[in-house]
């Protein structure tokens, strides 16, 4: 399997089913770590079996009619199979193995295509459900997340209510995504509600609905997930989630076309949390105690024990919980000998609580991959030659690809891991931090920045072949503090790693030369920008 060719649907069926040595296993799971594509198609497969199964369950089996008359006995016919089993050793041809493969994958891609094609009348038909309900009560909050920062507001806001988030930042971001809102003509007041959803969707000329089935961490639970997606909107994909056997929305995602994306949850009305809280740290027998509350040393210490092990990479989120009780540290596609790593190192950490999920990392939206479709996957292209002419020949291409977007995506995590500190530490938050906070946040941006200069290093060794000297003149630097700059460090990377990508897996006659002439001069912004966060600010 070449690192950069996708996987077919055999190789993906059985590495749903675990059929596949380990080494091989272990193979895929790094492949589809680096390829959205066969990402997206793991996760159809897998909607698909999951679909089909709550099909047999809840329709197929119910309509089958119950026999009229007995079942017959099988014991004769199992008697013959047995003796003639005695006579003559029955073997089933290879081949039928894989024929019967072929015919159960072709079926399952009938059914998913069915299914899409229903997409938009069960969507009206949830929502409708989901519309009747009454609204929730007063007291029901929404938990919104934008860019890491999270505040509560009122699930429905009444006439001249503010979000009333906390602090002065969150209030400037509140109301900056009103004006997104209505800007898309989608309702800021009552976000979660399957009326305002539909409304927004029944006035756009053109759209994509998918209703997808997912469960919980546990598998009890079932929801629906309703997405829509367009391209003649600011709001260009929204969905809500859910409860199946409610009707009764709990999520939603909102991703505005250029801008940030926006996750509301809906809360327990919060005199039910406070009550569960004080019941649950009053017993009977002991005396009034005080819960404190997690800090921003709490957080610093979790982010440095990640760091300690590598694990500031991997996709774990890091956050306060709604009540900013504990510093919540949870993730998904994590191995489990990786994730017992993780609980290792934070076993003694302060106010923390680890949750981690199962199946493939989805989705964070800190990755913007290009499209595999918007290029051309002709490998023999005349933009590829050239590249082989640069290179020395097809293998040498190849090793330089390999290593090229090895290093690109090590580059990409790593700025997002700088990002995230500049996040969770703003100049607000670091200034409340004592002396020894402030010299571990130092530490710790030190080391991602080291970590910047030598994978930029190694990109543009591995690069060098096909480069031109660099243009660039450093004359984009400023003294903007560390933060703002983390944010440029992250910016550049992304596009750098988009543009290593695009010309090493894409080819395209139409970027490439300009993707060619621009690389050298992002990758010593990145440099420069990495500098800059190694020293003070």
């Amino acid at each position: 399997m070449n690192n950069h060719s996708h996987l077919s649907d055999e190789d993906l069926l059985r590495f749903e089913d675990g059929e596949l040595p380990e080494k091989l296993t272990q193979n895929i799971e790094a492949h589809l770590q680096r390829c959205p594509a066969c990402q997206n198609r793991l996760q159809q497969l897998q909607d698909g079996i999951l679909a089909y199964h709550d099909y047999r369950e809840q329709v197929l089996q119910r309509s089958l009619p119950l026999p009229t008359t007995e079942w017959p006995s099988l014991r004769p016919q199992l008697e013959a199979l047995d003796e003639r089993k005695k006579r003559k050793k029955f073997l089933i041809p290879p081949k039928f193995f894989w024929a019967a493969a072929a015919c159960a994958c072709a079926l399952l891609a009938l059914y998913q295509f069915a299914g899409r094609r229903t997409d938009q009348e069960q969507m009206q038909q949830l929502l409708t459900q989901s519309a009747a309900l009454p609204p929730p009560p007063p007291q029901t909050r929404l938990l919104l997340t934008v860019q890491g920062r999270r505040w509560l507001r009122p699930a429905v806001l009444r006439p001249g209510e503010r979000s009333s988030p906390v602090a002065a930042a969150d209030r400037s971001t509140s109301d900056h995504l009103q004006t997104l809102f209505i800007k898309a003509n989608y309702s800021w007041e009552d976000p979660l509600s399957a009326r305002s959803f539909a409304r927004w969707r029944d006035q756009l000329p053109e759209k994509q609905d998918q209703v997808t089935t997912i469960r919980d961490e546990s598998g009890a639970k079932r929801f629906y997930r309703l997405q829509t997606k367009t391209a003649a909107s600011l709001l260009h994909t929204a969905s809500l989630t859910l409860r199946a056997d409610t009707s009764r929305t709990v999520k939603a995602f909102f991703g505005f076309a250029g801008k940030e994306d926006v996750e509301m949850e809906e809360q327990e009305p919060e005199e039910k949390i406070q009550t569960r809280a004080s019941v649950r740290n009053t017993p009977a027998a002991s005396p009034k105690t005080t819960e404190t509350l997690a800090t921003p040393e709490d957080m610093l210490q979790v982010l440095a024990a990640l760091n300690a092990i590598g694990a500031d990479e991997d996709p774990i989120d890091v956050n306060f919980d709604p009540l900013r009780q504990h510093v919540v540290v949870s993730g998904i596609g994590l191995s489990p000998a990786r994730q017992s790593e993780v609980k290792d190192a934070l076993q003694d950490a302060p106010h923390t609580l680890v949750r981690f999920g199962s199946g493939l990392p989805t989705g964070t939206g800190r990755r913007s991959n290009p499209n595999p479709d918007t290029y051309s996957a002709n490998t023999a292209s005349a933009f590829r030659r050239r590249l082989e002419e640069k290179a020395g020949g097809a293998s040498s291409l190849q090793l330089i690809t390999d290593r090229a977007l090895e290093a690109s995506n090590r580059l990409f995590a790593q700025a997002h891991a700088l990002l995230v500190l500049a996040q969770k530490f703003p100049p607000a938050v670091e200034g409340q931090l004592g002396p020894s906070g402030q010299g571990t946040l130092r530490t710790l941006r030190q080391r991602h920045a080291f970590a910047l200069q030598q994978t930029t290093l190694q990109l543009g060794e591995a690069l060098k072949p096909l480069l031109e000297s660099s243009s660039a003149t450093g004359e984009f630097l400023d003294n903007q503090i560390w933060q703002k700059k983390a944010v440029e460090l992250f910016e550049t990377a992304r596009n750098l790693d988009a543009r290593v990508s695009r010309l090493l897996t894409g080819y395209s006659e139409e970027t490439g030369e300009g993707d060619l002439r621009q690389l050298p001069n992002d990758l010593e912004k990145v440099e420069q920008l990495a500098r800059t966060q190694a020293g003070n600010r």
